[in-house]
């Protein structure tokens, strides 16, 4: 099940940061993926076992944000390039880093053609 979070943007029914109504503020629901469901979604495409998946996953993950926090540029087709647009440590010890994200306008069917190669 995905979940929304209100983010700065768009017109959201006037709903402010507290979530209580206020005449004018601007904000946009977006959806995001939980790691639950994305273990679920991967399991389902792969046919693994989930526990195989959970660990493929974690250590992907876990890879990927020790890359992110050294400021590496990620190439992962079909995912797309990422790289560090901005990054700062906060005063509570941890980090606020925002990633610029390019992928083709046409990804999935990047992606499965290239899951076609491999199948031949």
């Amino acid at each position: 099940m995905a979940h929304k979070d209100i983010l700065p943007g768009k017109p959201a029914e006037g709903l402010g940061r507290s979530g209580a109504m206020t005449a004018g503020a601007e904000h946009v629901a977006l959806d995001y993926l939980s790691k639950r469901e994305f273990l679920s979604r991967v399991t389902a495409a792969s046919g693994l076992p989930r526990v195989q998946v959970r660990a493929a996953v974690d250590a992907a993950l876990a890879e990927l944000g020790r890359a992110i926090s050294a400021g590496e540029s990620l190439a992962l087709p079909p995912f797309g390039k990422a790289r560090i647009s901005k990054q700062k440590s906060t005063r509570t010890g941890g980090e606020v880093i925002v990633i610029r994200l390019r992928r083709r306008e046409n990804g999935e069917a990047a992606a499965s053609a290239a899951d076609q190669a491999d199948r031949h």
